[in-house]
């Protein structure tokens, strides 16, 4: 990813090489010329007038008799660069997509509503009357009891287990081992009990 496509999906502004090719992200310290990384305070910029990074990350706010010191250097410039770095981090992660359709171990009830570009991982099971939205993804060992409702474009990794009758919206992201419980009947305490 070039630099200045970094600075586009940041909406932030940029100083420096825009055509850099970005490849990886590092810690200050130890970035190359093909890698982003950023620095936060007084002593961290003092460091980046250092470092080889292709690319660093700086607070748009980091006072000019720092930032002086980095005129060498590409660099863009953000509120929160610790943040930043994260997304490009994600931004430049491929994305592990499993192959569409449904597992020969899924197990699939009646009554059961999948959507197009939908994935089914290994040993799911959906039991009856399941809906499950466009481009959403099931990772192995995912439950989703009976009536469950999940939304387009979701990302329930291994292990989730959805019990009956639970709604899931749109673009959700369940980490694996999730238990999303839904109970028509409230807890009650009576004593010790």
């Amino acid at each position: 990813m070039r630099v200045s496509e970094i600075a586009r999906l940041l909406g932030a502004s940029m100083h420096g090489d825009a055509e850099r090719e970005i490849r990886g992200v590092a810690a200050l310290e130890s970035a190359g010329p093909d890698d982003l990384t950023f620095a936060e305070g007084e002593r961290g910029l003092e460091r980046a007038a250092t470092s080889r990074a292709g690319c660093i990350l700086i607070a748009k706010d980091a006072p000019s008799t720092l930032t002086g010191k980095l005129a060498s250097k590409t660099t863009i410039a953000v509120s929160h660069p610790k943040l930043a770095f994260i997304r490009v981090a994600d931004a430049l992660r491929p994305a592990a997509r499993p192959a569409l359709g449904i597992h020969p171990t899924a197990v699939i009830g009646p009554e059961v509503q999948l959507a197009a570009g939908v994935s089914v991982g290994a040993y799911v099971v959906i039991e009856r009357g399941v809906a499950v939205g466009a481009g959403t993804r099931l990772g192995a060992g995912v439950v989703l009891g009976e009536g469950v409702v999940v939304g387009a474009e979701c990302v329930l990794h291994p292990r989730v287990v959805v019990y009956p009758q639970a709604r899931i919206g749109n673009r959700v992201v369940l980490h694996a081992g999730a238990v999303m419980p839904v109970s028509q009947v409230p807890y009650a305490r009576a004593g010790h009990h």
